[in-house]
């Protein structure tokens, strides 16, 4: 059984897949239009963002992400991004490419948003796969596997709304994998909602102290062939942010604890975090390992 235990662990974690990387990535409130298009440029700054993440450092095959991405604004109301994102899970490999359109308003001390998101997604198999494992696990003859092998591709969409008040409080909702959920109802003559898939995120940024920042915020979400899943997070913000400390805990996946270190000096930002899975997997990993690095410019006034 010893031998293929991480062939069946990777086969779990290829589930996640198809889920958005909204629920991969951990740093997302570094940079919201990762979870909501509705985000994209409304910092009135061109920002470029380049992540990683190792999930379950330790233990072979499993999930390494890696991407890049762009989002600003062209004016002080429009907003557009793109971004390349890249994952593999043992011999499963993904490349999605994304664009984002967003609209913002000013209401008076109320900044509104709405954005779209569109992808298109490639994921393969090499062909080595079939002599990587015994036939007793894999079926030469699998018509799903064979379609992987060839390459599987995928396009989807989402929407969403962001807004964000003078006072710190920001929240948004995004519905997430609206071609996906309709190819599905056409496909098996499903019921699924288009709205059945989702992100909420609320936070506000207390300001406790000269140049020092408390900011609680909590994401719920639910994608597409994945459970679901919330996160609560509370940063600690020192020196203009120079020194940025936080905690955070996602349950509804067998639970995550992590924590968080960063900077922010000028235009250039920096984070680290260290996530410990709660569940009997732990034993057989060194824990998951995420770092942002940020670029901001032409900032709008």
């Amino acid at each position: 059984m010893n031998k293929w235990l991480p062939f069946f662990v990777l086969l779990w974690l290829s589930t996640q897949l198809s889920a958005q990387d909204e629920g991969i990535y951990r740093l997302y409130y570094t940079n919201p239009s990762l979870i909501n298009p509705a985000a994209t440029g409304f910092n009135n700054a061109h920002n470029i963002n380049l992540n990683g993440r190792s999930s379950f450092a330790g233990f072979a095959g499993t999930s390494r992400n890696y991407s890049i991405n762009y989002n600003g604004a062209l004016s002080n109301s429009l907003g557009v991004g793109a971004g390349i994102f890249s994952e593999t899970i043992g011999e499963l490999s993904r490349l999605d490419f994304q664009v984002n359109f967003a609209y913002r308003q000013q209401l008076n001390e109320i900044t509104l948003g709405a954005g779209v998101n569109a992808r298109f997604q490639m994921t393969t198999l090499p062909n080595s796969i079939y002599t990587r494992f015994d036939e007793q696990v894999l079926d030469a003859g699998d018509e799903i596997l064979a379609a992987y092998v060839e390459g599987r591709n995928n396009t989807d969409a989402s929407f969403g709304l962001f807004a964000k008040h003078s006072g710190g409080t920001y929240a948004g909702v995004s519905v997430l994998n609206i071609v996906q959920n309709d190819l599905e109802n056409i496909s098996e003559g499903a019921s699924r909602s288009l709205f059945q898939n989702y992100n909420i995120f609320v936070g506000h940024e207390f300001e406790v102290g000269e140049g020092v920042v408390i900011e609680p915020s909590v994401l719920v979400g639910d994608a597409l062939y994945s459970s679901m899943f919330y996160d609560a997070t509370v940063q600690a913000k020192f020196l203009d942010s120079k020194l940025i400390t936080g905690l955070s805990y996602r349950g509804g996946r067998g639970g995550e604890f992590g924590i968080l270190l960063g900077t922010k000096l000028s235009a250039f930002s920096a984070y680290y975090s260290y996530d410990l899975y709660m569940g009997d997997f732990q034993q057989h990993n060194s824990g998951s390992h995420e770092f942002t690095l940020s670029f901001e410019f032409g900032k709008r006034n």
